[in-house]
């Protein structure tokens, strides 16, 4: 199978995209059926041909016992390419499954792979088969009046043309995935597994695997080589999503809230459409996994983590261990959490795609571990280098001995491990901000740009000590290489309308600062809001109108182990005021550890809370509270010092220099200190001065 996910480290490093989000209500939640005990084996799938199972069988050693553990073999199939060879494919694979005694998976794609169809696509060209312009419903546009889309660009491995982007709301799209589901597949697949039930071998069904990584691109930023083949084909650089957006009922006079969560609605209604013309073909929800790829983030493929969640499937993701899943699977495990934690896939998996750094054991126990019941281990992509690497890695040493131990029924060890996909991010993030400080002054960064195209082949390629080189060579070229300093102080001494104190901080609104898409507030339905200052003054925003959180962030590279401390200063606050202290908060998407205090002294009900900010690909309201207390203590007013430090896991609050309350918490290793204010209006408040510094190495959280 094909993968579109390839050096997405790289790209995601390198991504600053600021377009907007849609604020949606949860999805709903997954079936019933997916909570229910699971009766069947656990699967390790392998994505491969079903007449080499008996030579996968040979390579991994062993099967399982067929009762808790089973090995087994998926089959991919591009349904739209090869409908009239589907029937005898199917058959075929379940004759495999029987003859070797292992589990068989069905993969279906329903919109990537149809180039086979210009009836269904080709609205532009009547010279070629299929013509007819009404097929511009069937594809995506650029915009509300059009043009329709020409080309698709797709990078598995190897960057290639495919037909248009299809419109996943068009009628006649899902008629024809109704037509082959309930005419073509649903047929066969249930003729297959009542021969196995009758067998007594219901267990050799693994299930079926519903798309391909569902997505609705966005070419409003396309990289250089991507860009060169739109200028050849005349494709404009925008967004896609438009007439799915049309077919909903949004229009130019109006437009949904947010552009972008509004097209995740959209691809977690098709997979849902997907999955329950399968269920009223007779295969039941909890033999159903849709295909989003988890690692990219809502900016990339407009299919964040919750989409995959429906009540006609169980949820399943790509997951390899890069991007939104490069410091471990804590964003899938947040979001089964808020879904009673059903049973799930990592339906595309291999611990050796480039950019992650995890041992296979470990890797295999964030999924099996986790409630995961199924893990399908990828070797497909286009190309040749990218392809051998995902079979080395997945016939290595190492995956073998994780295999065997899962298939005995060993306990899977998840192991701590040093992660230099981390240490090459905040380098990179150095670059980044280098970068953008020599173009605010004037300097010419093109050649550290001539250099970093180097970054993506070396990533692709998994070579990370030679990537971090390279890197190390642009934080040189750009007078970086100095890390900044371990303490700041101010006072705030000038006015700025964005705080800036010559790029010592960055806010919303900060040229290159692309928070747009993290919302924030007590509903997850706001976006952040800038920081400003007067002499001796920084606040938030003031007025009548509603705002969100503002937020002030340090630049530089910042310790992990970090304090940050703040002097209140209240004018007249009314409402909910905040004073807040961000530590590991990120500059790229603003998540992060928020521990706020109630700023209005001991009126109303002080509080004293510690809450994670979540990002552009969770769920609403995009934060998780990991404290909440309440007393007269908590509440602050003009000269107390609020201070919060950060050392391990270990966070710990304190007003003025007393110990308030200390937890533990894993969700953020790295990122920087900073402040923020509440949502309002909330009168008019802030901070006097502030304070960061590293903590010392090797450091015991405080007391």
């Amino acid at each position: 199978m094909a993968k579109p996910m390839v050096g997405l480290v790289v790209v995601l490093l390198a991504c600053t995209c600021s377009n907007a989000g849609e604020q949606i209500s949860p999805a709903p939640p997954a079936s019933s059926r997916g909570s229910a005990v699971w009766e069947k084996p656990k699967y390790l799938i392998f994505w491969s041909d079903p007449e080499k199972a008996g030579e996968l069988a040979e390579r991994v050693g062993m099967k399982g016992d067929g009762k808790t553990r089973l090995l087994g073999f998926g089959l991919p199939n591009p349904t739209y390419e090869i409908e009239a060879q589907l029937p005898d494919r199917i058959r075929s694979a379940f004759a495999a499954a029987r003859e070797h005694d292992m589990a068989v998976m069905l993969h279906f794609d329903f919109h990537l792979a149809w180039k086979n169809r210009p009836d269904l696509w080709n609205w532009f060209d009547p010279q070629k088969p299929g013509y007819d312009l009404d097929n511009k419903y069937n594809v995506e546009w650029h915009g509300w009046d059009g043009p329709p889309n020409k080309v698709r660009y797709l990078n598995h491995g190897v960057l290639e043309r495919q037909p248009p982007n299809m419109c996943f709301t068009s009628k006649r799209m899902r008629a024809e995935v109704t037509r082959i589901v309930s005419r073509v597949i649903g047929p066969v697949l249930r003729e297959q597994i009542e021969k196995l039930q009758a067998e007594g071998k219901e267990a050799l069904f693994a299930g079926v695997l519903v798309g391909l990584e569902p997505s609705i691109d966005d070419y409003s930023q396309p990289d250089p080589e991507r860009t060169k083949m739109m200028k050849e084909d005349g494709v404009p650089a925008t967004p896609l999503g438009y007439r799915a957006l049309l077919d909903r009922g949004f229009s130019a006079g109006h437009p949904p809230n947010e552009f972008r969560q509004a097209l995740a609605n959209i691809v977690q209604e098709t997979v849902a459409f997907w999955c329950k013309q399968f269920v009223e073909a007779g295969i039941p929800a909890e033999e159903l996994y849709p295909h989003v790829a988890a690692p990219a983030p809502i900016a990339v493929m407009n299919a964040p983590i919750w989409t995959a969640f429906n009540q006609y499937s169980r949820p399943g993701w790509t997951t390899y261990a890069v991007g939104v899943l490069g410091q471990g699977f804590k964003p899938l495990y947040d979001e089964l959490g808020q879904r009673g934690n059903p049973a799930w896939a990592g339906v595309e998996a291999n611990a050796g795609m480039p950019g992650s750094v995890v041992d296979w054991e470990t890797y295999l126990a964030w999924h099996y571990n986790h409630g995961s019941v199924l893990v399908g281990v990828n070797m497909g992509a286009t190309g040749e280098e990218l392809p051998r690497r995902l079979q080395d890695s997945a016939f290595g040493k190492e995956a073998i001995a994780a295999y065997r131990k899962f298939l005995t029924g060993q306990p899977l060890v998840e192991k701590p491990k040093e992660n230099p996909q981390l240490r090459i991010q905040a380098k990179m993030k150095r670059v980044r901000d280098g970068i953008e400080r020599w173009q605010r002054s004037g300097k010419d960064p093109s050649a550290v740009g001539k250099l970093m195209e180097s970054a993506q082949p070396l990533a692709n390629a998994g070579k990370l000590e030679e990537l971090e080189t390279l890197v190390d060579h642009a934080l040189e070229l750009l007078g970086e290489t100095r890390q900044a300093p371990a303490s700041y102080t101010t006072d705030f001494p000038k006015a700025e309308p964005l705080i800036s104190a010559d790029g010592r901080w960055i806010t919303a609104g900060t040229p290159g600062v692309h928070w747009h898409e993290t919302m924030c507030g007590f509903k997850g339905d706001q976006h952040v809001s800038s920081v400003s200052t007067i002499s001796g003054y920084a606040f938030g925003p003031t007025g009548p109108e509603r705002f969100g959180d503002s937020l002030a962030l340090l630049t530089g590279t910042w310790s992990p182990d970090q304090m940050a401390q703040a002097s209140v200063r209240q004018i007249s606050p009314s409402g909910y005021p905040e004073v807040e202290i961000r530590l590991r908060t990120s500059p790229n998407d603003a998540t992060g550890y928020e521990i706020m205090w109630s700023a209005l002294g001991k009126n109303g009900s002080p509080y004293l809370a510690i809450a994670t900010w979540n990002g552009p690909a969770s769920a609403p309201p995009h934060w998780t509270m990991l404290k909440d207390l309440h007393g007269p203590e908590y509440g602050v007013a003009t000269g107390d010092v609020v201070k919060a430090v950060i050392v391990g896991n270990t966070i710990t609050a304190y007003k003025n220099g007393k110990h308030q309350v200390q937890i533990t918490d894993n969700s953020f290793s790295q990122g920087n200190p900073g402040f923020g204010f509440n949502e309002g209006p909330n009168g008019t408040y802030g901070i006097s001065s502030f304070t960061a510094s590293d903590v010392g190495i090797g450091a015991s959280p405080e007391r």
